[in-house]
């Protein structure tokens, strides 16, 4: 009994992203989402959309969990 073998274990897509460069997104996605939400928190804090004072307390929240989790 002959059995032949498939070589490729992934879809052609696949296989490309694998062998070649990768997209930009698909490379440096989390640093763009990161820029992003960096430059969106400084606006609303700049600009006033949202009351200063709260998305100071939610930052401030946030940066003691964070404290606390890496205890």
């Amino acid at each position: 009994m002959n059995k032949t073998y498939n070589i490729r274990k992934h879809c052609p897509e696949v296989e490309n992203l694998m062998s070649g460069k990768l997209p930009f997104i698909t490379k440096y996605g989390i640093t763009v989402v990161l820029f992003v939400l960096i430059i969106t928190v400084a606006g609303l804090l700049e600009f006033g959309v949202i009351p200063k004072q709260l998305m100071l307390d939610i930052l401030d929240h946030t940066i003691e969990q964070l404290k606390i989790k890496n205890m």
